[in-house]
Parts: structure tokens; sequence; C-alpha cells
């Protein structure tokens, strides 16, 4: 009820896919191949990150007070966490949505691709992504001091998303950092969907699975990423909690 009541921030919300996808296609250039144009999944797959963490960066700072009287109340903290992951999760699912059918709309889908029809695999893949990032958002939020400490470590971790995340840079023997980027895995099962080739893109090896098998690796690793981001949040929530008293802060 309170994300319905903020109408234009839902609106801005739910819009993110459709206006990241037709500004790419705006900017693809005449000719352009999936096999080797590997620009529109990389944004995507970076800006499914950034819907994630954009969206759920404030929302549990924001509610501090408020639930600093439930958990003195009694209330069940796995509960308060279920009830955003539940909204947020739903919210992800219309983003992913949105951008696939805007891509298909206007750039086409790829031809092929492991598990059957393109459209089903680049969603579920961009939602993945969007749920990794709304994981790694709500561990800022429940560690953050205020809102707008919050919203300033965003452009900190996007930063670090686009240069760790194998694509821009040839990372080596510091591949392995990038295991633990959400965008890394992203952007890996677009383009093993669309059919990219690292080694012909001069990038990090291994990026682009091109096998069921290794597309559903990278949807592992996403669901272990969120997995990973939601427990650090618990355990943070929890720590916080048990450094309250009725009266202190």
């Amino acid at each position: 009820r309170l994300i319905g009541r903020d109408r234009p921030a839902l609106a801005f919300s739910l819009l993110q896919g459709v206006a990241v996808a037709l500004l790419t296609a705006l900017a693809v250039p005449a000719g352009f191949s999936w096999v080797t144009g590997n620009a529109p999944m990389f944004v995507f797959g970076c800006a499914a990150v950034w819907f994630g963490m954009i969206g759920s960066v404030r929302e549990l700072v924001k509610e501090k007070p408020i639930w600093r009287r439930e958990f003195l109340a009694g209330g069940s903290m796995p509960a308060y966490l279920a009830s955003k992951v539940a909204v947020l999760g739903v919210l992800a699912a219309i983003q992913a949505v949105t951008l696939t059918v805007v891509v298909w709309w206007t750039l086409g889908l790829p031809a092929g691709g492991p598990f059957g029809h393109p459209f089903v695999t680049v969603f579920v893949t961009a939602w993945l992504g969007v749920l990794s990032g709304t994981a790694l958002g709500l561990l800022i939020s429940a560690a953050a001091e205020s809102a707008d400490r919050a919203m300033s470590l965003v452009p900190y971790l996007l930063i670090t998303q686009l240069v760790l995340c194998g694509v821009l840079f040839q990372l080596g023997a510091i591949g392995f950092v990038s295991w633990l980027m959400p965008a890394r895995w992203t952007v890996s099962g677009l383009g093993g969907i669309a059919g990219l080739s690292a080694a012909a893109l001069h990038q990090t090896s291994g990026l682009y699975p091109r096998s069921a098998a290794g597309l559903a690796g990278t949807w592992l690793a996403l669901l272990l990423l969120t997995g990973a981001g939601l427990a650090a949040t618990i355990w943070r929530l929890r720590r916080q909690g048990l450094g309250w008293s009725v009266g202190r802060g």
C-alpha cells in the first residue's frame, strides 16, 4: 500500500526496463547482430543489477525507527525481511518482463540459445539479476546510518560492477573477483543466450556459456549471491536489534 501511494515513484521504477531497452535500441547501429554485438547485453545485465539496487537501497534504513519499535515488541525479523523481498521480487519480475518485451519488439531476440525460446531465458536471467541487485541493496540499507548515506554508496558499487564484471577489461589472474559481482553473471548469462564469444571479443575467458548447463550455472550463481546478500542482511539486522534496548538508539 505504501508503494502504491507514491505513484510517480512506482511508475518510474516500473518503467526503468522500458527506458533502458528503448534507449539502447536507439543507440544500436544499423546491421546489428547479437552474435558480434556485446554492448546491448552488457547494458541490460548491468542495468538489471542497478534496478534492484536502486529500488531496495532505502527500504530498510528509512524504516529503522519503525522496525526498532517492532523488534523490541517481539516482531519477527525474518518475516519483516521476507515481506520486503516478496514485494520487491514482484516489482523485479515486472521490470525484467518489460525489458524483455521491449527488446523483443525493437531489436528482436537472439535466434538460438539453450532452454528453448530466448524470451524465457532472457527474462529469467534479467529477473535473477534484478533480485541479486535487490539483495545487495537491502544489505547496504541495513548497514547504512541514513538513507542519504545508503544512496551515496550506490555509485561506487555500480562502478565496481562495471569494472570487475570482466567485459570492459580482461581480468586475468584476478578473474575470480568477478565471481562476486552480480553483473558478471547477469551479463554472462545474457551473452551466452546471444551466442557471444569471449575469445573473439577479447574479454575475460569463460564469460559466455553456450550450453544449457552453463546457463543453469549462471542462474545458480545469481541465486547464491542473492541468498548470501539476504543472509548478510539478516545477520546485520539481528546484530542491530541485539544492540537496541528500550529508550536507547
